[in-house]
């Protein structure tokens, strides 16, 4: 994975900028005071060092007043929503737990991996895996939309045992721009379980169709006509194909570069089986991720 920028440097960077005062645009941010209001108080004792220390402890008392929780001083989220498309259990102290469906508040998207984020809800806190959520209202967050998946991996995943006759999903044209395919898993007594593949055409108003005898402004529109019956298909849409979870490369953000892991940081709960090169055990990762 990247490491354009890990949560050990964010740390260091703000530790590095305590006790000065390029502090004041983040406290301005968040207070709600004018540039000019503020600084003409603090620059008012400017001329000695102890003045200076009063300057740093007042401006910590302005943002310690404050009720929502300061990101990182190098941040550069946009203050975005995001939309959790899978369950995530922290794996470190520093990570943030969230679940399918949550909203979350982006404070810092510098790294290419890991995000840092706030719970929409609970308001805590802490860095995330960027590939678990999706911005949103955004096309990412239908559960049935498979963005640049191939033919073949549709097919792989609609013809799992655990998804019955209907099972469904979108993905981009392989051979069209700006065009979806709908992929559907059918059945037939000379051909058994197999998917069958639709075309969906994009107007040129923005709205989509399969068939030109019916058109629709949304996807989500035509996903509902089709769901209600098979209206032309070879059966109607019964429920979205479900999506296998993303990798995480790394166990935390804080073990990205580290080749070992301390001994300590594991818990080993049950022997599965021993061998000529040691033993297999079950176990727990720096209490949080079971492995």
């Amino acid at each position: 994975m990247g490491n354009c920028c890990s949560k050990k440097n964010i740390q260091k960077d703000n530790a590095a900028s305590k006790g000065t005062l390029e502090t004041l645009p983040e406290i301005q941010n968040h207070t709600g005071a004018s540039p000019s209001s503020l600084q003409v108080k603090l620059l008012d004792s400017r001329y000695s060092q102890s003045s200076s220390n009063s300057i740093v402890h007042s401006a910590s008392n302005i943002a310690n007043t404050t009720k929502l929780d300061r990101p990182p001083i190098n941040s550069l989220g946009s203050g975005k929503i995001v939309v959790a498309l899978y369950t995530y259990n922290a794996s470190d102290e520093g990570d943030l737990s969230f679940k399918k469906g949550d909203r979350l508040v982006i404070l810092d998207e510098s790294d290419n991996d890991w995000w840092h984020a706030k719970h929409f809800t609970s308001q805590q806190m802490g860095y995330i895996p960027r590939n678990y959520v999706a911005a949103e209202k955004s096309m990412e967050t239908e559960d049935w939309f498979f963005g640049k998946i191939s033919r073949k991996d549709a097919e792989k995943l609609l013809l799992l045992p655990s998804n019955p006759r209907g099972t469904f999903l979108i993905r981009n044209s392989e051979q069209t721009s700006g065009a979806y395919s709908l992929s559907v898993r059918d059945w037939e007594h000379q051909k058994g379980e197999h998917v069958k593949h639709y075309k969906i055409k994009a107007m040129d108003n923005g709205g989509y169709y399969v068939t030109t005898r019916r058109t629709f402004p949304t996807l989500q529109d035509l996903i509902k006509y089709y769901s209600e019956a098979a209206n032309g298909l070879c059966h109607k849409l019964t429920m979205p194909c479900p999506k296998p979870k993303p990798q995480v490369w790394d166990l935390s953000p804080e073990t990205r570069d580290e080749w070992e892991i301390p001994r300590n940081s594991l818990q080993l709960l049950k022997k599965l089986g021993s061998g000529n090169f040691g033993e297999v055990w079950y176990g727990k990762f720096s209490k949080y991720v079971q492995n």
